[in-house]
């Protein structure tokens, strides 16, 4: 399994290089560990904002499927 990082940095180029999500540069991703041993806990985060509502989703979707079974926490604002 790779890092929670580089997860994260996976997620920012393939959300970048989705020709299909408009606004993709102002999407940040990064990892966010809680916790210390076996009760650590890695989440990815996106944040920022993008143009609509469908590029949101699909950015979480890249984020989902590339996240390692890390939960992703979508906090993206939509601004048209």
């Amino acid at each position: 399994m790779i890092s929670a990082d580089d997860a994260a940095a996976e997620i920012k180029r393939m959300i970048n290089d989705d020709p299909t999500i408009s606004g993709a540069s102002y999407v940040l991703v990064y990892a966010r560990k809680k916790g210390f041993g076996p009760w650590k806990k890695e989440e990815i985060y996106l944040n920022g904002h993008i143009n609509s509502e469908m590029d949101k989703k699909k950015a979480e979707e890249i984020a989902h499927h590339s996240a390692g079974g890390r939960p992703v926490i979508n906090e993206i604002e939509v601004k048209p």
